[in-house]
């Protein structure tokens, strides 16, 4: 349901409420959508469900200011509705712990009632005089662009938007005498009133009269030869919307190494922008693998003055010369194989005569 449809520019343009003295109001281009009574209850502005007012007083609530200046519409400022719509309080308040319980579509809310209710699938809401919203089935005329009401298993009419029909007293029925409002008309039946809102390619005429002197708005629509109702012939043909099959290419899309073949099936002058950076990505791949080629016959320099130092470290002195370094640690005879870890001995074999050796003075030859 769109918000505020039919409802004139003057929902737009002015403000939700009137201030008159110190009484708040809600003005005629507002009705059905906003209220000025906390305790009011109606029906929410999809005329769905019932619905209470949201209307709050700001002062109540911990860390939460008041209306800004200019969205006050009562004497006392902390006063307001919800801020996402412009503090305007509207029918949005649950008053059941279930909201769905507040539902005229849903069939098990048909309880015992006084009010001749009815819920279903075609049920709308509708203020009442019983203090809060009754559900009523209902219809569409499309025709006549009427909406018709059963009330009390009487089918009755809705000429105009908030037109009051009463709902007699039935002993048998165990109905209770009262008045219902009808809704906006625009708002419970949106496609009488120029049906799917023009589909954007006109405007709605709501001053349009039949032949009858009756309201009856129609779209205008842009293009002056379309005369459908909604100004569904004047599709505009943007890529989206086609007139034929003709303007669908079957254009194939490039793929991600379309451009590396054509450097190696196409002439360079038809190369394009991703195949010279292909070409360049395999010319520097190229170089390197070559240089990697080249750098194995490269002749691999020999440190020969390092090697000559290694070998005087470790050349045997001959006899006659000294030794470098602290003298050894006298060693003994290289064991034989007469001796064996079970001879009682445990030592050398008489039989083995140690090598002669002679020392000086801090020197020591074999």
């Amino acid at each position: 349901m769109p918000w505020g449809h039919g409802a004139g520019c003057d929902f737009v343009r002015e403000a939700c409420l009137v201030k008159n003295g110190t009484v708040t109001t809600v003005p005629d281009y507002g009705r059905g959508y906003f209220c000025s009574d906390s305790s009011e209850r109606g029906c929410s502005p999809s005329q769905f469900y019932k619905m209470g007012c949201n209307l709050m007083d700001y002062s109540v609530y911990l860390d939460s200011s008041n209306p800004p200046e200019r969205f006050r519409y009562f004497d006392k400022a902390s006063l307001g509705g919800m801020k996402q719509v412009d503090y305007c309080p509207v029918f949005g308040s649950v008053y059941r712990s279930n909201a769905h319980e507040l539902d005229c579509r849903d069939p098990e809310n048909d309880g015992i009632g006084f009010y001749g209710e009815q819920y279903g699938e075609n049920s709308t809401c509708y203020e009442s005089s019983s203090g809060t919203g009754r559900c009523y089935e209902s219809a569409c005329d499309v025709p006549n662009r009427k909406l018709r009401v059963r009330v009390n298993l009487e089918w009755k009419t809705c000429d105009y938007d908030f037109q009051k029909i009463d709902v007699e007293a039935d002993a048998l029925d165990a109905t209770l005498k009262s008045v219902i409002t009808c809704p906006r008309l625009s708002s419970v039946c949106p496609n009488l009133f120029c049906l799917n809102n023009c589909a954007g390619r006109g405007v709605c005429d709501w001053d349009n009269q039949n032949a009858n002197g009756t309201i009856a708005p129609v779209c205008k629509c842009f293009d002056p030869e379309d005369t459908s109702v909604a100004c569904s012939e004047s599709l505009p043909l943007d890529g989206k919307y086609i007139q034929d099959e003709s303007g669908l290419l079957n254009n194939a899309r490039k793929k991600f190494f379309d451009p590396l073949v054509a450097v190696f099936t196409d002439n360079p002058n038809e190369w394009e922008t991703e195949s010279w950076v292909w070409a360049s990505a395999l010319l520097v791949i190229f170089l390197l693998l070559m240089l990697c080629v080249c750098s194995t016959f490269w002749p691999k320099k020999k440190d020969k003055g390092r090697g000559a130092q290694r070998s005087d470290e470790y050349k045997t002195p001959s006899r006659g010369s000294p030794r470098r370094g602290p003298p050894s640690p006298r060693r003994g005879p290289p064991r034989s194989a007469e001796f064996s870890r079970g001879s009682p001995s445990r030592g050398p074999s008489r039989d083995f005569d140690y090598p002669p050796r002679r020392q000086r003075r801090g020197e020591y030859y074999e």
